[in-house]
């Protein structure tokens, strides 16, 4: 009960959008800078850049959102006025950070992946929760349950205030600053095996380490496991969720069954490079 009071205040609220920005204390530049891999290149995205952060954004409307196992059994490319407003706000968090990356085809310069990364300020101001995901969840599920917003916002919503909530209480316990949430990333078919996913998070661990950052993010499938363990130093796994115990409803069923069997469940890992 106490959990769901707490989280009932912080409905509507989202995160922080908190930007990596030159010169700024110890993280003293963008997380990415440019590279090369295997015929791509991989940049930094300016939090200020608004051309560009259109372009990301129409490319992750058309293939994230279309195709990651939440977003998709949440059906979140629908296209309502409430839903697109959201995906903007959740878009422009990461994009604001100034440490989400582009990559780009270098023999045209298309666009064809995005990597989508927060940046949050230990906050002492912050009241930490500390619950267990799937407490945290399902508690989200009841309070969407009872609104009358959709229900698939709610819980979007207190999903990503959960992540923040893990932030922050990871960042008070190993006393860290900052902390890189390596949130998703979307990949053109033409460019899916060509380890970008490798290049892309040990880049992150590599600019974590130069600048004394904590690292975080979550995965919600198998082969993804040993990709953390394998590019990120000092890896925990502190929590997991599975998806047959996700107890959000949304138009007379329970969405996350649907990959009860496929992706199995969603698994959270800190960092400390």
């Amino acid at each position: 009960m106490a959990l769901k009071v707490t989280l009932a205040k912080r409905m509507g609220r989202f995160v922080p959008t908190q930007t990596l920005r030159r010169g700024e204390n110890e993280a003293g530049t963008l997380v990415h800078k440019d590279f090369e891999h295997k015929g791509v290149v991989i940049q930094g995205v300016p939090h200020d850049d608004h051309r560009v952060h259109s372009e990301v954004k129409d490319f992750m409307r058309a293939r994230f959102y279309r195709e990651a196992p939440i977003p998709r059994v949440l059906n979140l490319s629908e296209d309502s006025p409430a839903i697109r407003d959201f995906i903007d706000a959740e878009m422009n968090m990461y994009l604001g950070s100034g440490a989400s990356a582009a990559v780009r085809r270098s023999k045209d310069n298309a666009l064809v992946a995005v990597a989508f990364t927060a940046f949050w300020h230990r906050d002492p101001e912050y009241k930490v929760v500390g619950a267990k995901a799937l407490d945290w969840h399902n508690t989200a599920a009841q309070l969407a349950k009872e609104s009358s917003r959709d229900p698939r916002l709610v819980w979007r919503d207190l999903q990503f205030q959960h992540l923040y909530d893990l932030a922050q209480n990871f960042m008070t316990k190993c006393d860290r600053n900052y902390l890189l949430w390596a949130g998703c990333l979307s990949y053109d078919r033409s460019v899916r095996d060509q380890g970008l996913t490798d290049a892309l998070m040990s880049n992150l661990n590599q600019r974590a380490r130069q600048l004394r950052l904590a690292v975080g993010t979550q995965g919600n499938f198998e082969a993804f496991e040993p990709v953390v363990y394998r590019t990120f130093d000092n890896v925990t796994q502190v929590d997991q969720v599975r998806y047959e115990d996700e107890e959000l409803e949304h138009s007379g069923e329970r969405p996350f069954l649907r990959l009860a069997a496929t992706c199995k469940n969603i698994k959270f890992y800190v960092a400390l490079p």
